[in-house]
């Protein structure tokens, strides 16, 4: 089934274009702007999450097939920061599937229900950790599927996923 991501630190569900690009601070800006205590934080971050669960959960043609993303390639020296974020969210909202544009790192441990990983960072090693811990494992690849590109290399992907046994493709355009 295709899902559709959740970008973070956006307030509200639907935004139009004009408004993404005119916000100037995140929710986490403005939190930590109010003055608030890291439990208050903590209160109002499992709030938001909620409710943005709850928007998307209501609207008929999303159901639960949605994912919830944090980060986007993070750095090591981010990775105590990324486990934290996503341990908030697992406790905050269960039943959210939590992807994670990365390959497993014993770093990170377990936090993650999808990995995304670069086809430059692809291994048999990064798709046996995935499966070890019972998550899916999901391929990207940076600008393979531009229209003045080769089509070969975006008809190796096929091929590439089943050999490795990987469960889906993240295209963005």
């Amino acid at each position: 089934p295709l899902e559709q991501y959740v970008l973070d630190n956006f307030q509200t569900i639907r935004l139009s274009s004009r408004a993404q690009f005119s916000r100037n601070s995140t929710l986490s800006d403005t939190l930590v702007s109010a003055g608030l205590t890291q439990a208050q934080w903590l209160n109002e971050e499992c709030n938001y999450i909620n409710t943005l669960a709850s928007k998307l959960r209501n609207r008929s043609k999303l159901g639960n097939n949605f994912v919830y993303k944090l980060w986007d390639e993070p750095l090591p020296i981010n990775y105590p920061e990324v486990a934290y974020s996503y341990s908030s969210v697992r406790q905050c909202a269960p039943g959210i599937a939590l992807e994670l544009t990365e390959e497993p790192a014993v770093a990170l441990g377990d936090i993650a229900d999808i990995w995304t990983v670069n086809i430059n960072a692809l291994s048999e090693n990064a798709v046996k950790t995935a499966k070890q811990q019972r998550d899916r494992i999901y391929l990207y690849a940076n600008r393979f599927h531009d229209i003045q590109g080769n089509p070969q290399r975006i008809r190796s992907l096929g091929w590439l996923m089943g050999y490795f046994g990987i469960e889906g493709y993240h295209f963005w355009s």
